[in-house]
């Protein structure tokens, strides 16, 4: 090998070494943070149900509100939870959320009756479910 493409090669390796031994240093052993499903179903809830009244925050799980009954449609691409309300005197309702790009959004907003013409538009197995809980209209 040449000696003008040589040295320049021993540099880079010597710098690419350098650079994976002092990464998990710089970074102390930080890793990447993913959500998981139960949390990804609560943050798409809190904005689905949007900012609590009178302030600029969003419901949290377990303080303003509990998920209970989470059933999965199609794998774990659709989700139906019912959100419950703590300490208020508001009804139990429905949240029909789907996976887009690894994360839940609500595609149906926070509902105890919803029009029969979802019924088309969501699996079938997900309609029937909502349908049987009495959460469809006519």
């Amino acid at each position: 090998m040449n000696k003008n493409i040589q040295r320049p090669v021993i540099l880079l390796l010597v710098f690419l070494a350098i650079a994976l031994l002092v990464k998990p240093v710089l970074l102390q052993g930080l890793q990447t943070v993913k959500l998981s499903p139960t949390a990804q179903l609560a943050s798409a809830v809190s904005v689905a149900l949007g900012p609590n009244s009178g302030k600029d925050s969003l419901p949290a799980a377990g303080r303003d509100y509990t998920m209970e009954d989470t059933h999965y449609f199609e794998g774990d691409k659709w989700a139906v939870t019912t959100v419950k309300p703590t300490g208020a005197n508001a009804d139990t309702v429905y949240v029909v959320l789907e996976k887009f790009n690894g994360y839940y959004q609500a595609v149906l907003k926070p509902g105890n009756l919803y029009s029969s013409s979802y019924f088309y538009t969501l699996p079938p197995e997900l309609a029937e479910y909502l349908d049987q809980k009495g959460a469809l209209n006519g």
